[in-house]
């Protein structure tokens, strides 16, 4: 009786260390899982940031500028806008960002494209860039003013050269008490009078085309 007892006894024991030694293996496990999992995790990182490094490279963007246009507007990732009046402007953008430009036109001339209104936008791709910016001359026509007082025979206000689509105004010099009638133009050119009352009864003219898309002779007919 005495024996069978130790029997239990010992098995307990053995059961006992049995189970503290597959508790201790367990958490071994766990313990050496969690690691790999950090170490997985951290050789992961690795591996995006050197991928991205070798994905993201910078590259040479050149804006150019042709014949009549006076400046380069450019920005870069949304940065500050920057210009410049070189014939070009050299920048280092890496490969996946974004830049817009623009120009502005000298005068007599209109951009082909790109303007402040509507710039271009672009994304930098994996290789060197060259935008280049270009402008077109405006034509110019030539607008003859005439001005004719009691009908007598019309004499020459001025002759001045106003690029296509543009306005022009000018004064017409009267006289006292004068009064300015109407204004016609040839060929079919839309023109506007408004009466200017200055000092000593002098009464001038205000004369105006909005825009200009021939060449024109226009008459003014005044009463003294």
């Amino acid at each position: 009786m005495k024996l069978n007892n130790k029997g239990f006894a010992i098995t307990g024991i053995l059961y006992g260390l049995l189970i503290l030694f597959a508790l201790l293996v367990g958490s071994y496990l766990t313990i050496l899982t969690a690691k790999k999992n950090r170490l997985d995790g951290i050789v992961a990182d690795i591996e995006n940031e050197y991928n991205n490094k070798e994905n993201i490279s910078t590259y040479t963007l050149t804006i150019t500028k042709g014949t009549g246009v006076s400046e380069i507007h450019y920005t870069v990732d949304s940065n500050n806008s920057s210009y410049t009046s070189d014939e070009r402007v050299l920048l280092s953008v890496n490969s996946g960002s974004t830049y817009s430009y623009y120009g502005v036109a000298s005068y007599g001339y209109t951009m082909d494209d790109c303007t402040s209104s509507s710039p271009c936008n672009r994304t930098m791709g994996k290789s060197d860039k060259i935008e280049e910016l270009t402008a077109s001359a405006v034509e110019n026509y030539t607008v003859t003013i005439k001005k004719s007082v009691d009908n007598a025979p019309a004499t020459i206000v001025e002759i001045v050269s106003v690029s296509s689509g543009d306005s022009y105004s000018t004064t017409i010099s009267g006289g006292s008490y004068y009064t300015f009638n109407s204004v016609s133009c040839t060929p079919e050119q839309t023109a506007t009078i408004e009466e200017i009352f200055n000092s000593g009864n002098q009464v001038d003219c205000k004369f105006k085309i909005s825009s200009v898309t021939s060449n024109t002779t226009c008459t003014v007919k005044i009463s003294s």
